[in-house]
């Protein structure tokens, strides 16, 4: 006696749901992005982000948008403290001096720090890895009502972050 189908498809969606749902999702136009000055490197969602702003408003590097002005993404590099500052700290204390801004999540380690949060509307998100004379970092923003749609893709281009 043959299974009927809708128990061979609630059986594969329990087994396989979730690489199921990673896999359908939209894909996007992913480009390795070069700040040639500093040599920070990164992968960006092109499409996410086909608006190209000039430069950073942080260090050496660049700032692109969505569309609709929505979400930024900054590839940028700053000089290593020689004072061994806590950077976490620094960026802790400017984000929260900034619109009121809420540091939600925080991690450092001896290769790099990671700092996200909200400031009204927007998620942000900062990492930056150490090395060298520079820092290499990525800001991300992007609107709080769209979190669970960019939580893969922060995570891919944080983890291209090179430099």
């Amino acid at each position: 006696m043959r299974a009927p189908l809708g128990i061979i498809v609630a059986a594969f969606a329990v087994a396989y749901g979730s690489n199921l749902a990673a896999s359908t999702g939209p894909s996007h136009d992913w480009q390795r992005y070069r700040e040639p000055s500093s040599g920070a490197s990164i992968n960006i969602p092109r499409d996410l982000f086909p608006f190209d702003l000039g430069p950073s408003l942080f260090g050496i590097g660049h700032l692109y948008s969505s569309a609709d002005k929505s979400a930024f993404i900054a590839v940028y590099s700053v000089p290593t403290p020689t004072d061994k500052r806590n950077p976490v700290a620094d960026l802790v204390r400017n984000m929260e001096l900034r619109n009121g801004a809420v540091v939600t999540y925080r991690r450092a380690s001896k290769r790099f720090f990671v700092a996200s949060g909200f400031d009204g509307n927007s998620i942000f998100y900062d990492r930056c890895n150490f090395g060298g004379s520079s820092e290499k970092c990525v800001h991300i923003e992007y609107p709080k009502k769209d979190i669970r749609s960019w939580d893969k893709i922060v995570t891919r281009i944080s983890l291209s972050l090179h430099g």
